[in-house]
């Protein structure tokens, strides 16, 4: 797909959902959920109704996460006007659960889809930052990777993955190269020679 910003525009677009009038439930309690916890109570004072996180994993059942009651996926089926959010990266799981969902007749998406829909004009800012086609590309395919939950395409992938642009490949004798990393020095060193 071209990554032009009208296609960003329209994924982003045709991502959103009102979910203000929905029961909220998230789905998982593991890492993805632990990082996306100052999201997840933006979405709150947004008007999201979180009411409950559900696992898999029956153990956790009746405990909290988060201040909110781990019910059992089952418990969803008797829920009003439920909505699921997914907090998942792993695509194979993701799949799973989004399956099982739509079996029970639950309407559902990833978090990320929710976050970056809902927010889309700050991710069609960052997207206007850049300034070059190729990192416009790789950035709308990353997007797009992360509302679908799966695994970035190929083709954004780069060998050389700090100095791939045509700019760092000018030669320019009044050029300053700023370098951050904090590992051995092997960056710059690539870059120098």
């Amino acid at each position: 797909m071209i990554a032009d910003k009208n296609n960003l525009i329209n994924m982003l677009n045709n991502s959103k959902q009102n979910l203000n009038e929905k029961l909220i439930v998230l789905w998982g309690i593991g890492n993805t959920a632990k990082l996306y916890q100052k999201d997840i109570t933006m979405l709150e004072s947004e008007g999201i109704n979180i009411a409950y996180y559900t696992v898999s994993d029956s153990s956790k059942w009746g405990q909290t996460f988060a201040g909110k009651l781990i019910i059992p996926p089952q418990k969803l089926k008797e829920l009003e006007s439920v909505f699921v959010i997914i907090c998942s990266m792993n695509p194979q799981m993701t799949s799973e659960i989004k399956d099982l969902l739509t079996e029970m007749g639950i309407e559902n998406d990833s978090i990320d889809k929710v976050i970056f829909s809902r927010h889309s004009g700050e991710v069609i800012e960052c997207f206007d930052m850049l300034e070059d086609a190729e990192s416009k590309r790789v950035y709308f395919n990353l997007i797009k990777a992360r509302m679908d939950v799966v695994n970035p395409p190929q083709n954004i992938v780069s060998p050389d993955q700090y100095y791939s642009l045509p700019q760092f490949s000018a030669e320019d004798e009044n050029e300053i190269l700023v370098e951050c990393g904090a590992y051995i020095g092997d960056t710059i060193e690539a870059y120098v020679r």
